[in-house]
C-alpha cells in the first residue's frame, strides 16, 4: 500500500522534525478525538469508564481528564484485541500511533484555500484561521460545573505538520489561539481579536486538523499590534 496524505497537499518544501513527547501526544490525541471513524470507540470508552468507576458519573471534570489521558492506549489495545478482518486500514494505522518524526511545511493547500505559517517578513498573510469546536468548559466564572458548548476559536498558524501514521499522513495546523470568551470582542460591526490574551490555555493543546480550518484575515488595530 502506498503512503496516502489524508487531505490537501503541501505547497512548500518540507523539513523533517522530531516531535517532543508532549507535542506527539497532543497531536495524536487531537487526531483520535476528531476522526469520525473512531467515534463509536470514543463512546464505548466513555461508557466503560463510567461503569468501572461510579465517581466519574458524578464528576465530569475527572471523567474528561481520565478519558483524555487514557483513550489512546485503550484504543490501541482494543483494536489489537478485536483483530477483525473488517477493521479498516485507517483504524489500524491510527491505533498504532504516529511516528516521532513529522514533516514541517511553511504552506499548504486544502479545501481550495492556501494557508501559510505566520511570517513577520510578509505584508500579505494567509495564516489567519478560525474553528468551531464542541468543547467541555466551565459554565461561568461563578459556576464551576462543566458543560458542553460550541466555541469559536480564532488563531494564526505557527506550524504546519504532516503527521506520519506509516501508510497514512495527516495534516495538522499548530496555532496560537484565543476564543470568544477570552480575547475576542465585537465592536461597531468588527470582530476584535487579541491573540496575546489567554495563550496559556492552549499551551498543551494547540493543534487542529487542517481540514477543520476556516480562513480569516486580520488587520492590525495599530502599529504595535501583531
Amino acid at each position: 500500500m502506498h503512503d496516502m496524505i489524508l487531505e490537501g497537499r503541501p505547497i512548500s518544501k518540507g523539513s523533517i522534525i522530531e516531535l517532543t513527547d508532549e507535542r506527539l501526544e497532543s497531536a495524536h490525541r487531537y487526531v483520535l478525538f476528531n476522526t469520525a471513524e473512531i467515534e463509536p470507540y470514543l463512546h464505548l470508552h466513555l461508557a466503560e469508564l463510567k461503569h468501572s468507576d461510579k465517581r466519574l458519573s458524578r464528576n465530569e471534570g475527572l471523567l474528561w481528564k481520565r478519558y483524555s489521558e487514557e483513550f489512546s492506549s485503550w484504543f490501541e489495545q482494543k483494536i489489537e484485541e478485536e483483530n477483525r478482518n473488517d477493521i479498516s486500514m485507517t483504524l489500524k494505522c491510527l491505533a498504532c500511533g504516529p511516528q516521532r518524526q513529522a514533516v514541517s511545511y511553511n504552506a499548504y493547500i486544502i479545501n481550495d484555500q492556501r494557508y501559510h505559517i505566520k511570517d513577520v517578513e510578509k505584508s500579505t498573510q494567509n495564516n489567519g484561521v478560525l474553528i468551531e469546536l464542541v468543547t467541555v468548559c466551565q459554565s461561568s466564572s461563578k459556576d464551576t460545573n462543566s458543560c458542553i458548548d460550541t466555541i469559536t476559536y480564532y488563531g494564526v498558524i505557527k506550524d504546519i505538520l504532516l503527521l506520519d501514521y506509516y501508510t497514512l499522513k495527516i495534516p495538522l495546523f499548530d496555532g496560537n489561539w484565543t476564543n470568544i470568551r477570552n480575547g475576542v470582542k465585537f465592536e461597531d460591526g468588527f470582530t476584535l481579536v487579541n491573540l496575546h490574551q489567554g495563550q496559556h490555555q492552549f499551551a498543551r493543546d494547540s493543534f487542529i486538523l487542517a481540514s477543520q480550518a476556516k480562513q480569516v484575515f486580520y488587520s492590525r488595530e495599530n502599529d504595535s499590534s501583531s
